[in-house]
């Protein structure tokens, strides 16, 4: 979409709208609580390439930006399947311990 054009990538990996995830992050001790966060940063992203789909001037970048979200959503229900087993397996594994 840029012939001729360089590329420069940020010295920043983390764009602003994931900075509060990524200071949470360093704190986070349970599984459970990082796929969490996971979650959020997955539903930070794909709500940026689907508000860059509305900025973009023609269809090419639309849809490109609409894939970039689809994606992220992808990653979200990814990472929520694996959440909710793991809620299950913490409720089984606490189930473990109440037996005779």
């Amino acid at each position: 979409m840029f012939p001729g054009k360089d590329i420069i990538f940020p010295k920043e990996h983390i764009g602003p709208e994931l900075q509060p995830v990524a200071r949470e992050l360093h704190s986070v001790e349970d599984i459970i609580d990082l796929i969490r966060w996971a979650m959020i940063a997955e539903e930070i992203a794909a709500n940026f390439y689907a508000e860059l789909e509305n900025m973009m001037e023609t269809e090419d970048k639309r849809r490109l930006m609409r894939y970039l979200s689809d994606m992220e959503k992808g990653h979200y229900y990814t990472l929520k399947a694996e959440y909710e087993l793991l809620l299950d397996w913490a409720m089984y594994s606490q189930m473990m311990n109440i037996g005779p």
